[in-house]
């Protein structure tokens, strides 16, 4: 059998492992347009502290899993006779084909972004480029609150440039955290020196500052863009696959109108088991089941892909832990929410009327125990008689048994 996988990131090389693993005898070709050995993005900030960091894999997934590497750009995918054009002139035959080109850098629409200083962070390079241009400056503006736009605050921070972070939306990290454990992640940032903006946008970036669409003006020595990513879909084009925020999958993770062609990662849109609705899964962790999962089935296992939680993050903000699960925050009828705070602690957990876990925020002392959480919203268990238990947080792995 002829894989070729498109896209270099974890969901790739998850995919060509499992595929080697299940069929040693099988042709594998991946097609990267990042040049260097494969590293671990959640931790690109780390390279803004020290440009020397080693963040690669500790071992070579190519060599390790006998897989032919091509350096080079995708330009066409033709599903008809099972072919991918290369920017070289190269085309490549398939019988199972892996889209797992993952997303590229939202960039505002600002005056001012050609200037110097100006960074995406999407990269291990966007990150070192960050590091070289630091010394000697004394200010940054970090456009989004997300989590990549506060890791990079803090990196910064540690290295002696003072950091503005300015969302857009009311609070920070808008996606992962619901407002009372957004103050308190505010509040850590900004005794740590941080600056927090929130409710407000860059209007104009001009020479070392910015002003702001309220009239403000701040320092912006550094600037760097994190208000996401968008899905690399451009080689889709033309082609016979069918593109909604991101490739439109079936339980196998294969697409709903070609035959044979498969998705992973950022690009791949599936059902969120949260909310039951459509998204395009993001995150390093369901990056990585997904192509774990889509290797399997290009292998011929036929497991059925059951769909991702949007929101699952594990992190620390300057050394508290804070997890977030599933749906974290909404205001749709037929949901309660549930808030303790103690000894420092933030837990919220939002329940549905059925009985059944919908999301949960945990910060501070209250992480302890969260994969029991996340295994009863990600089965949609009912929580029956351990309702108690949850909400005072002290549900243990028995109870999973319990009715």
């Amino acid at each position: 059998m002829n894989h070729v996988i498109i896209g270099g990131g974890i969901a790739g090389l998850t995919a060509a492992s499992e595929i080697r693993k299940a069929d040693k005898g099988a042709s594998i070709t991946l097609i990267t347009d990042e040049p260097g050995a494969p590293y671990y993005r959640p931790l690109i900030p780390m390279l803004i502290e020290n440009a020397a960091a080693d963040i690669s894999f500790a071992a070579n997934p190519y060599d390790v899993y006998a897989i032919r590497r091509i350096d080079g750009r995708v330009t066409a995918i033709d599903t008809s006779s099972k072919t991918v054009s290369l920017a070289s002139g190269e085309s490549l035959a398939y019988d199972r084909l892996l889209i797992a080109t993952g997303g590229s850098a939202a960039i505002p629409s600002v005056a001012g972004t050609r200037r110097d200083g100006v960074f995406a962070l999407k990269t291990r390079y966007d990150a070192i480029g960050i590091r070289r241009y630091a010394p000697g400056r004394k200010t940054a503006l970090i456009i989004g609150g997300g989590l990549v736009g506060v890791k990079a605050a803090i990196s910064l921070s540690k290295i002696g440039v003072q950091p503005t972070i300015v969302e857009r939306m009311g609070r920070i990290l808008p996606q992962r955290l619901d407002d009372g454990a957004a103050q308190i992640a505010a509040g850590l940032l900004e005794r740590a020196g941080i600056g927090v903006i929130t409710g407000d946008e860059v209007g104009e970036l001009r020479e070392n500052t910015a002003l702001l669409a309220s009239g403000g003006e701040i320092g912006a020595d550094i600037v760097i863009t994190a208000l996401g990513s968008r899905p690399n879909l451009d080689a889709l084009s033309g082609a016979n696959i069918a593109v909604s925020s991101g490739i439109v999958v079936d339980e196998m993770l294969q697409s709903q109108n070609s035959s044979g062609v498969f998705a992973a990662g950022d690009v791949c849109e599936h059902t969120d088991i949260a909310t039951g609705r459509s998204a395009v899964c993001a995150s390093w962790t369901n990056t990585e089941e997904t192509g774990r999962i889509a290797g399997r089935n290009m292998a011929g296992a036929g497991i059925k892909y059951a769909g991702f939680l949007s929101v699952m993050n594990a992190t620390e903000i300057l050394r508290t832990p804070v997890i977030t699960i599933g749906m974290i925050d909404t205001q749709e009828p037929g949901f309660d929410s549930i808030i303790s705070r103690k000894d420092g602690g933030y837990r919220k957990l939002v329940l549905r009327d059925d009985g059944t876990l919908a999301g949960a925020v945990f910060m501070g002392d209250n992480t302890a125990r969260a994969g029991i959480y996340t295994w009863l919203i990600r089965n949609r268990i009912p929580l029956g008689r351990r309702k108690d238990k949850a909400i005072a947080g002290t549900l243990g792995f028995a109870d999973l048994t319990a009715a």
